[in-house]
């Protein structure tokens, strides 16, 4: 999987990049109910490991298919985009006015 990719999918995931110097390997975070997630993506040479792609995914804490549909999802980092991808549902994607309240 290109590096690309795997970056886009934490992203969606809402995952958040950690300060990173002097290495090929960027460190992963986001909290979820008082749970905290970490994931280390290594990206050698433009590619993601098929090794490496699972066990980002098992420290993720998702299933394949949410990863894999988190990295094709084109609405990088929008709060909404991983909801959107874990219950299938079209939700607003724009700043809500006085009348949707």
């Amino acid at each position: 999987m290109p590096c690309r990719k795997a970056r886009r999918a934490l992203q969606n995931l809402m995952f958040e990049e950690r300060r990173n110097t002097g290495t090929s390997h960027t460190q992963w975070e986001k909290v979820v109910g008082g749970s905290k997630f970490k994931a280390t993506l290594a990206c050698h040479n433009g590619e993601v490991k098929r090794d490496d792609i699972k066990s980002i995914i098992g420290q993720a804490g998702v299933t394949k298919a949410e990863f894999y549909a988190a990295s094709e999802s084109n609405k990088k980092g929008h709060p909404a985009s991983h909801l959107r991808l874990m219950i299938g549902a079209k939700l607003p994607t724009g700043p809500i006015t006085e009348e949707e309240e």
